[in-house]
């Protein structure tokens, strides 16, 4: 369901407003209450969009719920400094393996050697 891109013959059934791009990077998934960190997971991103992310999951996130996603960013600034992408946002549909998520805002971070 998550496949497909823009120019095929399924994007003309697709209800999604945002062009997808396949984008495999690692994920680390926060569950957020208020303040507080009620869950953490790891995984793999699958798509991504200006509007949301497709991800894998190791549990069935409850929909619903605000998430922070920190996402490693394939590119590096200044051509040396890892980056990560942090979205935040709730998830909009999860089954076993995976999740969506729609997108609130982002900001860019940059990433130590040794961090997620």
């Amino acid at each position: 369901m998550w496949q497909g891109s823009a120019g095929t013959e399924h994007h003309q059934h697709d209800r999604r407003k945002n062009t997808r791009f396949t984008f495999t990077q690692e994920v680390l998934c926060k569950i957020v209450s208020g303040h507080e960190i009620c869950l953490t997971g790891v995984g793999k991103t699958a798509n991504l969009s200006s509007g949301g992310v497709c991800f894998t999951t190791q549990d069935i996130l409850p929909v619903g719920v605000s998430v922070e996603l920190a996402i490693s960013w394939p590119v590096l600034l200044n051509g040396s400094c890892r980056m990560r992408v942090i979205i935040y946002g709730h998830v909009i549909r999860s089954d076993k393996g995976t999740a969506a998520v729609a997108i609130h805002r982002h900001e860019f971070r940059t990433q130590g050697s040794g961090s997620r």
